[in-house]
């Protein structure tokens, strides 16, 4: 059984805090989250998009799960999806950038994507080694000259520069 993140486990906690859970329900909806991550890990779907919802309730029912027990994994997982950004969508979060140290203005957006990165390895439970070496190219990536924002996003990198870039510290 997957061992939910301490991080996520801490935010899904103020989430269920702020939601219309009672407090005797907590501990089902975070079997639920549990169950859910299991499930996209185990079945390899992305754990933020929607449509492995209706797989997993699908899986609950093929488990004959009762009708009740559906509609609160549903809950809970949505609960979840609310704590986390959608893919596309403009960040949420407010950066404060500073000017000092020749830092970018887009230094921002670099931030929540290595942020990013860091959460989802945490999420697939690689090792620290593995987290520290991508978070290690990442910055690299951030520095090596590369201006792939535009508007604030980070635009995807094409193959030539992808080449470009890998070719440089190999």
């Amino acid at each position: 059984m997957l061992k939910v993140p301490e991080a996520l486990q801490k935010k899904y906690s103020r989430l269920l805090i702020n939601s219309e859970f009672a407090p005797a329900q907590y501990g089902n909806c975070r079997k639920w989250l549990r169950y859910y991550l299991d499930f996209c890990k185990k079945y390899g779907y992305t754990y933020a998009e929607p449509k492995s919802l209706g797989l997993f309730i699908g899986k609950l029912k093929e488990k004959k799960q009762s009708e009740q027990q559906q509609v609160e994994a549903k809950m809970a997982v949505e609960l979840y999806y609310s704590g986390i950004q959608k893919p596309g969508l403009p960040p949420q979060q407010v950066c404060k950038v500073q000017q000092n140290y020749g830092q970018k203005k887009d230094s921002c957006a670099w931030n929540i994507a290595i942020e990013a990165l860091k959460n989802e390895i945490k999420v697939r439970h690689y090792s620290v080694k593995t987290m520290k070496a991508y978070s290690l190219w990442a910055e690299k990536l951030r520095y090596s000259g590369y201006n792939g924002f535009g508007g604030g996003y980070l635009k995807p990198l094409i193959d030539a520069e992808a080449k470009r870039f890998c070719s440089q510290f190999s």
